[in-house]
């Protein structure tokens, strides 16, 4: 997350303070980064997904059944919704296990907001059996995400889905 001068100005004002004040909250959040992934592991590889395959086929169908109420999520569905629309820009990613299978995936987006970058978490979904797995792959996302200079990242869900 960067946090500049002017997304500071723009919360307490234009002052002397305003820049010693962002740099002491790009300094609290490197040191926060670098403490909460301190010994932190996982055993699921990160794929960025250029074309959603009949592995989310598969994986839709394993976790459905938990979700009550849900859109019908797979390949063809998602890639309609994050892929085959070349205006949308997505960051798309997914847990995978050592066997190749789908374990969660997330969708990500950048906006230019009027006077700061958020990022936004758009999708997710992952199996209730692997709960790392979906921390793992939000991990990335929000790394990629303050790789693109969000100063603000948010979602939206039903209090079920969170």
């Amino acid at each position: 997350m960067e946090l500049t001068t002017g997304f500071i100005a723009a919360r307490i004002g234009s002052n002397p303070l305003t820049s010693a004040a962002a740099a002491l909250g790009r300094l609290a959040l490197k040191l926060r980064r670098v403490s909460s992934q301190a010994g932190r592991s996982t055993r699921f590889g990160i794929e960025a997904i250029d074309r959603f395959d009949d592995r989310f086929d598969s994986f839709f169908a394993r976790v459905a059944p938990n979700l009550g109420l849900a859109v019908y999520r797979d390949a063809d569905y998602l890639n309609w919704k994050f892929v085959d629309k070349p205006e949308n820009r997505y960051i798309r990613l997914a847990a995978v296990d050592d066997e190749g299978s789908i374990r969660a995936y997330a969708i990500f987006s950048v906006d230019e907001e009027e006077d700061h970058r958020a990022g936004r978490i758009v999708d997710l979904l992952g199996d209730a059996d692997a709960p790392d797995a979906l921390d793992a792959v939000l991990r990335r996302g929000i790394e990629r995400l303050c790789e693109a200079g969000v100063d603000v990242v948010t979602s939206t869900g039903s209090p079920r889905a969170v």
